[in-house]
């Protein structure tokens, strides 16, 4: 009797689904495109292998970002606030941010609770203190107000990749090491070159990545880093946070 065909998904490698397709010619393993015959020992063993904790490798997809209708876009659940960067030392309680605007210098003051203070009144985000500073109907609080070190919005970028992959990943620690290095790398060359960490740019991600002596099983590994890291964190609209 023909035997019937069955599917099961029985792990992820990298964010690559890894399935069993079993029928009357036997077993196959199929990932990422590629099909391979697989003996049921040899099934069992893989799936083994893929359990959760079993290994560094053995990965889920990450998480999408929680903000409302399943939306890839930036909103609240990826976008460090304020009070975030302060608690986590990127910022210091009680920091002097200032804006330059049409040749006026504006300053304010950043406290715990995520509130700016500009002209002796809190704002919640820096946008609403930047348009309170200027006039202006809108503004990206984030690239206006800076630091010594530069704009609010790159001390964002660095927190996002200190918490890269996100939260409820089932990445081992060793691995989404890995991952948050990789990250790193892509932020420092970015805002080094004056370019936007959430804009995919496949020419920068080769200057980024070649040149290193990295064989081409780990670069293309790096490179599903960065595709993971662009699925939580792709560019959507500024934030007015």
């Amino acid at each position: 009797m023909k035997r019937a065909r069955t599917e099961k998904t029985i792990g992820c490698v990298d964010g690559a689904v890894v399935r069993v397709v079993s029928d009357s010619d036997g077993a196959h393993l199929h990932c990422n495109g590629g099909v391979a015959h697989l003996s049921r020992s040899g099934a069992a063993a893989l799936a083994s292998a893929l359990a959760p904790g079993a290994s560094e490798a053995s990965s889920a997809v990450p998480p999408r970002p929680r903000s409302p209708g399943d939306s890839r876009r930036m909103g609240a659940g990826v976008n460090p606030s304020v009070g975030d960067l302060i608690t986590e030392g990127y910022l210091d309680e009680g920091a002097t941010l200032t804006l330059s605007y049409r040749g006026h210098e504006h300053t304010a003051r950043v406290y715990a609770s995520g509130e700016i203070e500009h002209n002796g009144v809190r704002h919640g985000s820096l946008s609403a203190a930047a348009r309170a500073a200027t006039g202006a109907t809108a503004m990206n609080g984030g690239a206006a107000w800076h630091t010594d070190d530069g704009p609010i919005g790159d001390l964002r970028w660095w927190l996002r990749a200190d918490r890269f992959p996100g939260d409820g990943h089932s990445y081992g620690e060793p691995f989404a090491k890995r991952m948050r290095m990789v990250a790193r790398w892509w932020v420092d060359h970015t805002l080094s070159n004056g370019l936007d960490p959430g804009t995919p740019d496949e020419a920068e991600i080769e200057v980024l990545l070649g040149g290193n002596g990295y064989a081409e099983s780990t670069l293309e590994q790096q490179r599903r880093h960065l595709r993971n890291w662009f699925y939580l964190y792709g560019r959507g609209p500024a934030s007015d946070h």
